[in-house]
């Protein structure tokens, strides 16, 4: 079977299911969407965007490569609260994503390894 004819085979079923379920709520889906939806930055040549988010506590943050970085990057926590854990992404040029959920209140510096002086970020945890 094709890639193609595989993945709408995917999207009817999906479908079905949905449709099989019956109607949720939209005020309560979209609720329960916005609690669990990390808060996305992008990694690019030689910046994070944003470079500064502010989040609550034991919310997640996720970082996505795009699909025209020429160097690889990663995400390394280089200062944080105490008693933070501390975290690292893998190397990667495009098409990989890295998720950490903050657990701690309080600002996080985190820089590329592989690019420390330009590729800088704040993540404020209230």
């Amino acid at each position: 079977m094709s890639r193609r004819r595989s993945i709408l085979v995917a999207l009817a079923a999906t479908a079905t299911i949905a449709v099989a379920a019956g109607p949720v709520p939209v005020g309560a889906q979209d609720a329960e969407q916005a609690k669990s939806k990390p808060t996305k930055v992008k990694v690019r040549d030689d910046f994070y965007a944003p470079d500064e988010v502010t989040i609550k506590k034991d919310k997640k943050v996720k970082w996505v490569w795009g699909n025209v970085n020429i160097d690889a990057h990663d995400v390394k926590l280089k200062n944080g609260p105490q008693g933070a854990k501390n975290f690292r992404s893998l190397t990667a040029s495009i098409g990989y994503s890295f998720t950490h959920k903050f657990k701690k209140t309080g600002t996080y510096d985190i820089y590329c390894t592989l690019h420390p002086t330009v590729m800088e970020m704040t993540v404020d945890v209230k």
